[in-house]
């Protein structure tokens, strides 16, 4: 169960000396895991399931936090890898962009155009990835569900046909 998870990641921040939770952890599987800020935490688990676990501790007035997916089953499916190594290409990028001279938005600006094309090359979103006209960031055609990306992308799971804001993916593939 969820709640099993969260307690264990509060305990084991105590016993690390963490004085007390940045926030209300979120433990979430399957298609709880697309809720933002989903706080129950009490759904049982099922093979395909994907574990999220978004969870912080403060120390003297710093909040950090980890927020990581695991496979349920202990293994990914072929389209929860392949979205793996896009979110592990992605966070390459971004530190490749960390270097002098460069601004302080290079790594994000790098994650995102890194997370738009690897979304289309998927799938998941349907246009082009461009830089827009007033430098705001990277568009499309439509909608995505991915914050950051840009105002015009649609995004698609399999079966299923999601705008923001009008329901959550599935997270089984």
């Amino acid at each position: 169960m969820n709640t099993r998870s969260r307690r264990s990641f509060s305990t084991s921040f105590g016993r690390r000396g963490a004085q007390y939770p940045a926030y209300w952890p979120i433990v979430a599987g399957g298609a709880n895991a697309c809720i933002l800020h989903y706080r129950d935490n009490d759904a049982r688990l099922a093979d395909g399931d994907l574990l999220l676990i978004d969870a912080g501790c403060e120390l003297d007035g710093y909040a950090s936090d980890v927020t990581r997916t695991f496979p349920v089953s202990g293994k990914f499916s072929g389209p929860q890898k392949d979205v793996y190594e896009l979110v592990l290409a992605a966070q390459s990028a971004a530190i490749a962009a960390v270097k002098p001279g460069n601004g302080w938005d290079e790594p994000h600006n790098a994650a995102v155009k890194t997370l738009a094309r690897g979304f289309v090359d998927l799938g998941l979103c349907h246009g082009t990835v461009e830089k827009s006209d007033r430098g705001r960031g990277l568009q499309s055609a439509s909608t995505c569900i991915a914050p950051g990306i840009g105002s015009a992308w649609t995004c698609t799971t399999p079966g299923n046909t999601n705008r923001a804001g009008s329901g959550a993916a599935s997270s089984r593939a």
